[in-house]
């Protein structure tokens, strides 16, 4: 892995912290902390594991299908080593590293698997989309996402097109490249004439692989059903972001467990629309500063919002990646081997003659 990007992951996450604690008074975030009661965080644990790590499983396997049938029990390892190395390398990386660790163990095609997380992630971000438009109902989230703009200094046209028009266009340029691939077939045959001669053949192999990997877009019952799946992966998640609020009686500063859980689905859906960009480890950084100005245009405290954040952070990165850890140590497989990843693409021009297949 490149040292590069790792130190570019680290800037990231100070430059989005050092803009939210310079803004608060550390003191009191500490007191916050000090004064949490850290009881709820074990079952929020265990929702996260048991509902929504679960649901990316089983939504993942559905996506796998056309490419070959896995079980969710050989599956669930390597969703677990995919967030743990998204949790200590830059970019996103781990969404690579989730892929090629699959392609090692069930002999799978790297780029078409790669294919279905891009699903899985535009998918995702069109979930939120619908659950923010869904809470407009109880909350002004045109006020609120003016007023994130306001705290974040992000123009309020630059973050709603900057998380909303990239999944709801990619999420329809895939299905038309997977239902109607002749409309646009003219793309890839200009690019491969664009091409020296000894690449078109790789270009095109990546190409073919890539389309394997959207054809669970051809199947409107098998689409409904990775829909579907798609809002108890997001209940899990906010219901973590639940308990982990009432460890700082976000409950009774919101008004009511109605209240409350309509500002998780904020904070859930705003800060994760917002991190969707690769950037730092984890998000560490840019996740925080959201959450934070998100709580805070509905009313919490900063510093409140703050050390509510950072507990939620570590709840959410490091259960998962000691799980992820420990589905290594079980898989007789190591930190190094599975980060320390090669390039499909890169195989492939090392050894032209050489079909990727199904590893």
């Amino acid at each position: 892995m490149k040292n590069h990007r790792v130190w570019i992951g680290l800037v990231i996450s100070l430059v989005f912290l050092g803009l939210l604690f310079w803004q608060i008074d550390l003191a009191q975030v500490l007191k916050h902390l000090k004064e949490a009661e850290y009881i709820y965080i074990v079952p929020g644990v265990m929702v996260y594991f048991c509902i929504c790590v679960l649901f990316r499983t089983l939504r993942w396997r559905l996506l796998l299908t056309p490419i070959k049938p896995i079980s969710a029990r050989r599956l669930l390892p390597v969703v677990l080593v995919g967030y743990m190395a998204n949790n200590v390398l830059p970019m996103r990386i781990g969404e690579i590293v989730r892929s090629y660790y699959l392609g090692k163990r069930e002999n799978v095609s790297t780029v078409a698997t790669l294919a279905t997380i891009a699903i899985e992630k535009v998918l995702d971000g069109v979930v939120l989309i619908g659950l923010l438009i869904l809470v407009s109902i109880f909350t002004p989230v045109t006020g609120l996402v003016s007023n994130v703009a306001t705290e974040t200094n992000i123009h309020w046209s630059i973050l709603v097109l900057g998380t909303t028009v990239p999944f709801v266009g990619i999420m329809a340029l895939m299905w038309i490249i997977a239902n109607h691939p002749k409309t646009i077939a003219w793309i890839p045959r200009l690019m491969l004439n664009c091409l020296p001669e000894k690449f078109r053949a790789v270009i095109k192999e990546l190409i073919n692989k890539s389309l394997v990997g959207l054809e669970a877009l051809n199947d409107s019952k098998r689409l409904s059903a990775i829909i579907l799946m798609s809002f108890p992966v997001w209940a899990g998640e906010i219901g973590l972001y639940y308990l982990v609020g009432l460890s700082f009686d976000l409950q009774s500063i919101l008004g009511g467990p109605m209240f409350m859980i309509v500002a998780m689905i904020v904070v859930a859906c705003i800060s994760n629309l917002a991190t969707a960009i690769p950037a730092s480890q984890g998000s560490i950084g840019p996740f925080e500063l959201f959450a934070v100005a998100s709580l805070v245009v509905l009313g919490v405290d900063p510093e409140i919002a703050t050390a509510y954040s950072l507990v939620l952070h570590l709840t959410l990165l490091v259960p998962i990646s000691i799980a992820g850890l420990i589905s290594l140590w079980l898989g007789n497989d190591s930190v190094k081997n599975v980060i320390n990843y090669k390039s499909p693409a890169s195989n492939m021009k090392k050894h032209p003659g050489k079909r990727e297949g199904s590893s």
